[in-house]
């Protein structure tokens, strides 16, 4: 997209919404990752509603990055693409008068 600063307005929003979803991801990853410890430490003080607590963590973050995170790579594709039509449609094509 370098010098093309015209079309910044085309993909502010996927830009944003790709940025949320990857940062969402980070952070169930994080989540994860303590909780998978946690699960996997022999304690007399971890009850069967703590691991379920703790797999559930692991499976959110698991089902996130199995189907969100992967539109991440579609939107940056599109806006990589840099598709110009809004741009580019004349002002009589906004018109209602006939």
């Amino acid at each position: 997209m370098g010098g093309k600063i015209d079309q910044v307005t085309l993909v502010a929003n996927t830009f944003l919404e790709s940025m949320a979803e990857v940062t969402i991801a980070y952070l169930l990853l994080q989540a994860a990752m303590i909780a998978d410890a946690k699960r996997g430490e022999k304690s007399d003080d971890q009850s069967h509603e703590d691991f379920n607590f703790y797999s559930g963590k692991v499976m959110a973050a698991k089902h996130y990055v199995s189907y969100v995170l992967p539109g991440v790579h579609a939107k940056v594709g599109a806006m990589i693409a840099g598709d110009r039509s809004a741009l580019d449609v004349s002002d009589g094509g906004f018109s209602t008068a006939y």
